[in-house]
């Protein structure tokens, strides 16, 4: 697999999207993912993907004209959420007031929408593969409520707060993907400093 970085606002038409495609599968590979944080037109949030985003309907076509390509979506469901984050809907999300690129794992709001964000991605791709991001979470615990609930969990001898508040997050959405048949995938390197 190769990927496409979608998020850098590009807006490639469909016959761009075809030859990567073709590229891909004249290369070698079965998947192309494509990275797409606030690229995506995502059915349940209108507000936040902007002009020339990637279109559910585009996908479809793809997928139905390149049946043994995976598309594997690469979507961001706490860090690298700025292009969501710095709207007027989206700001109240925010791990930190006007400050970084991530999201707070302690917003039941933002939850919320991050599982609809899920069940919006699983709806449109049909790709074994879903990647929910989870990579430069670095704002980890620093909004009140994810610093209380990190000091919490640190009570407990030999316990890394932040990485049991980073599972608690991705956790059920992982679970969710399973759930439905689908392999989670995210970055790993969150992992490395959280063992």
């Amino acid at each position: 697999m190769w990927t496409y970085d979608y998020a850098r606002e590009q807006a490639p038409t469909i016959d761009h999207l075809r030859r990567l495609c073709e590229v891909s599968l004249e290369s070698g590979y079965n998947a192309l993912g494509l990275y797409l944080e606030h690229r995506f037109a995502y059915p349940s949030a209108p507000w936040m993907h902007g002009q020339g985003a990637l279109q559910p309907e585009t996908v479809r076509t793809l997928q139905e004209e390149f049946k043994e390509l995976q598309l594997i979506p690469f979507i961001n469901l706490l860090g690298h959420f700025e292009g969501m984050l710095y709207t007027e809907y989206g700001k109240r999300f925010a791990e930190e007031t006007f400050k970084g690129m991530q999201a707070c794992p302690s917003n039941e709001a933002f939850v919320d929408f991050a599982s609809q964000l899920l069940v919006d991605t699983i709806q449109v791709f049909q790709s074994e593969i879903i990647h929910i991001g989870g990579d430069e979470t670095n704002q980890l615990g620093r909004c009140p409520e994810c610093a209380r609930r990190v000091a919490e969990f640190e009570r407990i001898e030999g316990v890394d707060g932040k990485a049991l508040l980073y599972g608690q997050h991705f956790g059920p959405l992982c679970r969710r993907l399973v759930d439905k048949g689908r392999t989670p995938a995210v970055w790993g390197d969150m992992f490395l400093d959280h063992p």
